[in-house]
């Protein structure tokens, strides 16, 4: 008879021959592994892309938010964008004016799949149709963000016309892309 302990209440689990060694591993590994760990729903686990509509329930950053997907929060970071950070110019202005665009609202999520933090990447398209990562472009108030959409050409026209009117964060010709503002950090 062996004894392995149980992942959650720290106690003795008897595994015998009776039952056998194998099931009582499978049974604690079932036990210690949420069935919807690596799932989310909406997102296609083969390609990591789906389509879905939801609430947004709260807005973190401009580019960071949270909608309520299938009764849960799911964090949704918008794809090809950087907005800047909360500390940096223009970090507050980004972030009501994504929350003005968002809040309490019904958008659509195309989904590009997860990030390194687990958050869902995706297009924002607004009740009227407007899609929200390009609209915040357009607005000079964050950089398309060449890591995660090098080929978007519509998000590369709309920062370079941005960039020439001056609108945001090019006001400031010493404007620090975000991404490297954190590394200094």
């Amino acid at each position: 008879m062996s004894f392995m302990m149980h992942p959650y209440r720290r106690v003795p689990v008897q595994c015998s021959i009776t039952y056998g060694v194998v099931p009582c591993v499978m049974l604690l590994v079932c036990l210690a592994t949420p069935v919807w760990a690596d799932f989310k729903i909406g997102v296609n686990p083969d390609t990591q892309a789906g389509e879905f509509t939801s609430p947004v329930i709260r807005v973190i950053e401009g580019d960071i938010f949270q909608v309520e997907h299938n009764h849960h929060p799911e964090h949704i970071r918008l794809n090809g964008i950087d907005c800047p950070e909360k500390g940096q110019p223009f970090g507050l202005i980004a972030e009501h004016v994504a929350a003005d665009l968002v809040f309490r609202k019904d958008v659509t999520l195309k989904t590009h799949g997860l990030d390194e933090d687990g958050r869902t990447i995706g297009d924002v398209i607004l009740p009227d149709g407007m899609n929200l990562n390009q609209e915040l472009v357009k607005r000079g108030l964050c950089w398309w963000y060449r890591g995660s959409a090098p080929k978007d050409t519509v998000l590369e026209g709309l920062e370079k016309a941005a960039r020439k009117a001056k609108k945001g964060v090019w006001a400031d010709p010493q404007s620090v892309p975000p991404w490297e503002w954190r590394k200094g950090k």
